[in-house]
C-alpha cells in the first residue's frame, strides 16, 4: 500500500527529500513519517496533516493525484541516521515501509591553515579532501534497531592547489 525507497543519503546540514509512493485508493488518509525500526515502537515525526511548526525540520506534502507523499528533512545532522517509515494512517492497521536515511558529512584533511568551507577538521597532510560516501545500499530486510547496517564506505580524494605566488 505504500513504498518508500529503501535506503537514502543525504548530506550534513542539506535537505534530503524523501517519495513515499502509495496506492491512490489511500489519497485521503493522513501519510506520515515516523521514527524508528520496529513498526510498534515507531515514533511519528511528522504528519501530511499538519504544518511544520516554526524552526522544525521535517515537512510531509501529499501529492494524492500522483500517488505519492514527500518527507523533506532540513539541516541534517548526524543524529538523524537511522531507521524509518513511510507510513499511512489505517482504520485498523497502518501500512508501514521502512526506509534507512545515511547522513554523509564532509571529511577534510589538510594543512590547519588551508581549510575548505564546511569541513569538519583541518589535520593531517596538506592537501588533500576527504568524502565519505556509500557503495552499497542497506538491506530492505526487516529492520533491527539494535544494530545499524554496517554500509561499505568508499572514500573519494580531490587535491586542493595552493595559489601560486606571482613574480
Amino acid at each position: 500500500m505504500v513504498r518508500g525507497p529503501g535506503q537514502v543519503s543525504g548530506w550534513a546540514g542539506h535537505a534530503v527529500t524523501i517519495p513515499c509512493r502509495y496506492d491512490r485508493t489511500y489519497a485521503a488518509n493522513v501519510k506520515y513519517w515516523c521514527r524508528g525500526g520496529l513498526r510498534h515502537a515507531c515514533r511519528m515525526v511528522m504528519r501530511s496533516d499538519f504544518a511544520m511548526p516554526r524552526g522544525g525540520r521535517v515537512a510531509v506534502t501529499d501529492n494524492p493525484t500522483e500517488g505519492v507523499f514527500y518527507v523533506v528533512m532540513t539541516a541534517l545532522v548526524a543524529e538523524d541516521e537511522g531507521w524509518y517509515h513511510c507510513a499511512i494512517s489505517r482504520y485498523i492497521y497502518d501500512s508501514m515501509d521502512p526506509v534507512y536515511l545515511k547522513v554523509k558529512r564532509l571529511l577534510c584533511v589538510v594543512c590547519p591553515t588551508v581549510v575548505p568551507p564546511g569541513c569538519d577538521s583541518g589535520f593531517g597532510w596538506d592537501g588533500h579532501l576527504l568524502e565519505e560516501g556509500l557503495t552499497q545500499p542497506a538491506p530492505r530486510a526487516a529492520p533491527n534497531p539494535t544494530a545499524n547496517p554496517e554500509p561499505q564506505v568508499t572514500v573519494f580524494t580531490k587535491v586542493l592547489r595552493k595559489p601560486t605566488p606571482s613574480r
